[in-house]
């Protein structure tokens, strides 16, 4: 600090103040913490004042604390402009823009110039700029308003008595009335009234004149007239008022408390590494492998997917003749179409919109090997043995990081029963786990990042290194796009998978070659032959990397089923390649895969997480336990012409109750991936969610002690969710139902009458602890 302090604030650029972006800098470390605590010289004295949370917390957790947030820093500054201002609103009314320099209104057209549509200002008179004259600007921002219904009404009368005395009254009403019924705080409709009276006299006098003629040098030859004018007026004040809400306003209708960030989209989700923990809670020790080919050994096959329209639309004329005419398939409730209604009764469809559900798909075979798995434990027909060790998952990166900020408080999605079909009971079921944190793209671990563009189109050898999976290139990599210098060519060369080989050079690469040794003489001589006929099989396809689109005249004649089709449409090998003689459209991606899945140019290997897990088990598919919290039993009429009952169940995961944590991670400002997997079944498992979502909430638990400040002492958390007409209109066994007093609003951007969902915030006390005596 300055030896000789004077109480004056010192401006030294890149020392106290940095110009460039408006930031001011403290001479010292901490300075409303240890800082200030030296100052004062009083610890008690200094407990009132330090606000130590702001550097050993996240700025987050820093404002859980409003009694320690009273600082403040006020100060004054001169910056220079452009001569464009932008007015933050668009469609201004023409005439309604004022701007001032230095407290003198401006001219328009001679000072600056305003584009109504856009919004913006440019200042014309480049004296004012130069001059560094304080410029404010005033505007009439009708953007809601222009869309409310407004009346204005009013009459005058006037009444002669004589031709001297006139009587008048006047009065106006002007209404408004609001979009919606929930009238916000401060924004209030208006419904003045304004009267008033006036009274008028005049009278010509030539008594009058006469009386002024008498004053000396006054000689008035006109006569006088005398004139009275009186004029009275009051408004009266008042807000809409309406039959459902009185005249009240609401501070929060609770309508947007609980908002959701959809998860569902398969293409944003990729193919996972493998699990890594050290600790008691690891479930794969071969993930602490890297350049090893057992760290893939436990992989099992999994397809992620939105089935197409083209196969479960009635009447289509681009559904495959086998699956038109197979009603039994199409009435399958692991393709089948799921309508909005079925499990939001409640909901009334916006106008033009389909009321078909995108359902996200997870398609898992534990018995049947996933890409990059090189494991010979099988039996005679090539069937992975201990399926319930087995795994299958995928990994997604997160558009938003810091949860803490955002609120983010449930991992929550609708899931269809995964035994529906399990009509003798026979299912086992296992385990659904979520992971939250920094989740390592090294899906093929070997400390080497892959990118399929960077393999060389020239036959460089020595642009490439080698690993037990096969090549990755060693450049760096700076865009994802493909090569396309010699045409179709380079594609092929590139678009190879994650291992950097094409399934020919797999069939020769040391490693590929000695499995399919060792799985042959494991198989039986019937499962080899029919091997040699299956494309996809180890045989053919050695990494189990080979991608196959779910439309193609070769699965038609096969006359394979939707979930045939979709088992290997998540491979990588091939995906971004059109056939070249099959009419339809057979990419599925138009960009190279890396092991890059948040797009930063880095591959990351860290391994720190929190971990949740839902047991899906016939016996624990029930309301108030594995955060299960709501269920919907439909009845749906299925395309065969029958009736079917399906149950859908609500699944609400608190983030902050995790199961097990991985890795060092504290907190939940950094959340960069979330990964999901299966393990522990024997069986092939569907699992088909209608929604899956972040849930944020606009308000936060308050954790500290409300007399004191201080740390609550007691036990006791606050559970804050909502619950609403739509999606708990039905619950069991205590079921959503419109407050009294309170109408659904009808939405005001349908062309027909459609009611919005009505939301309430619920509050749940947990574990509170007994008062003491």
């Amino acid at each position: 600090g300055d030896p000789y302090p004077d109480g004056l604030f010192d401006f030294l650029e890149g020392y106290t103040v940095d110009t460039k972006n408006g930031c001011i800098i403290f001479p010292m470390v901490e300075p409303f913490g240890s800082h200030l605590r030296k100052r004062l010289g009083d610890d008690a004295l200094a407990e009132q004042y330090l606000f130590q949370e702001l550097y050993d917390s996240t700025r987050t957790v820093a404002l859980q604390f409003p009694e320690k947030n009273k600082f403040r820093l006020t100060g004054e500054y001169r910056g220079s402009s452009g001569t464009e201002i932008n007015l933050n609103a668009f469609n201004v009314p023409p005439g309604s823009v004022k701007v001032m320099a230095g407290g003198i209104l401006l001219t328009e057209g001679t000072d600056y110039m305003v584009d109504y549509l856009s919004g913006t200002v440019n200042i014309i008179n480049r004296s004012i700029i130069d001059a560094g004259t304080p410029i404010s600007i005033t505007l009439e921002d009708r953007s809601l308003s222009r869309m409310q219904r407004k009346t204005l009404a009013g009459i005058d009368l006037q009444y002669d008595f004589s031709k001297y005395l006139t009587l008048g009254a006047t009065l106006m009403h002007y209404r408004e009335k609001p979009l919606v019924t929930k009238t916000a705080y401060g924004d209030e409709s208006a419904q003045n009234t304004l009267w008033g009276a006036n009274l008028a006299y005049r009278k010509e006098s030539l008594g009058l004149t006469h009386l002024l003629n008498m004053l000396p040098f006054v000689e008035a030859t006109q006569p006088s007239q005398l004139s009275t004018r009186l004029e009275f007026a009051q408004m009266i004040p008042g807000h809409y008022k309406d039959q459902h809400t009185g005249g009240y306003s609401y501070l929060d209708d609770f309508e947007t408390s609980i908002s959701g960030i959809d998860l569902r989209s398969p293409y944003a989700w990729s193919l996972a590494a493998t699990p890594y923990n050290n600790g008691s809670e690891g479930l794969f020790p071969e993930a602490s492998l890297s350049n090893h080919i057992d760290y893939g050994k436990n992989r099992a096959r999994l397809a992620w997917f939105f089935i197409d329209g083209i196969f479960t639309r009635p009447h289509s004329s681009l559904t495959p003749a086998h699956i038109r005419n197979d009603l039994t398939q199409l009435s399958d409730h692991r393709v089948r179409e799921v309508l909005e209604r079925e499990i939001f009764p409640n909901r009334e469809p916006y106008h033009g919109q389909p009321t078909i559900l995108p359902v996200l798909n997870l398609s898992y075979y534990p018995t049947e090997r996933g890409p990059y798995n090189l494991d010979t434990n099988v039996d005679s027909e090539g069937r992975l043995l201990d399926p319930e060790r087995r795994w299958g998952g995928i990994t997604r990166r997160m558009d938003i990081r810091d949860f803490e900020e955002a609120n983010i408080e449930y991992i929550e999605f609708w899931l269809m029963d995964p035994f529906v079909n399990d009509t003798l009971g026979t299912a086992r079921g296992g385990d659904l786990y979520f992971n939250l944190g920094n989740i390592s793209e090294d899906v093929l671990k070997d400390g080497k990042k892959f990118f399929e563009n960077g393999l060389p189109v020239d036959g460089d050898t020595t642009a490439v290194g080698y690993t037990v999976w096969g090549k990755y290139p060693k450049r760096q990599s700076t865009v994802y796009a493909f090569d396309n210098s010699l045409g179709r060519e380079s594609r092929r060369i590139q678009d190879v998978g994650l291992n950097g080989l094409s399934t020919e050079e797999e069939l020769v690469y040391p490693t590929y070659a000695n499995y399919l040794s060792e799985l042959r003489a494991r198989l039986s001589t019937e499962a080899l032959s029919q091997m040699q006929e299956e494309p996809h099989s180890p045989l053919n396809d050695p990494a189990g990397d080979t991608f196959r689109h779910y439309r193609g005249t070769e699965q038609d004649r096969k006359e394979l089923s939707i979930l045939e089709r979709y088992k290997h449409y998540n491979n990588t090998e091939g995906n971004s390649i059109a056939a070249e003689e099959d009419p339809y459209a057979s990419t599925a991606r138009a960009i190279p895969d890396a092991e890059d899945i948040d797009n930063d140019n880095t591959m990351n290997e860290n391994e720190a997480y929190y971990q949740y897990r839902v047991s899906l088990r016939p016996g624990l598919m029930e309301v108030g336990s594995n955060y299960i919290t709501d269920k919907r039993e439909a009845s749906v009429r299925l395309r065969d012409g029958n009736d079917a009952k399906v149950t859908w169940y609500q699944f609400k995961i608190p983030i902050r109750e995790y199961q097990a944590k991985a890795g060092n991670i504290q907190g939940f400002n950094n959340i960069r991936f979330m990964r999901m997997f299966l393990t522990d079944f024997q069986e092939p498992t569907f699992l088909r969610f209608a929604t899956l979502e972040l849930v944020r909430g606009e308000w936060r638990e308050y954790r500290r002690d409300l007399a004191i400040g201080g740390d609550v002492t007691g036990t006791g958390h606050l559970d804050i969710s909502a619950v609403n007409i739509e999606e708990n209109g039905s619950r069991s066994p205590v079921n959503y139902v419109v407050p009294p007093g309170v109408t659904r609003a009808i939405d005001p951007g349908q062309p027909h009458l459609r009611q919005q969902n009505e939301q309430s915030l619920s509050l749940k006390l947990n574990d509170l602890e007994p008062a003491p005596r």
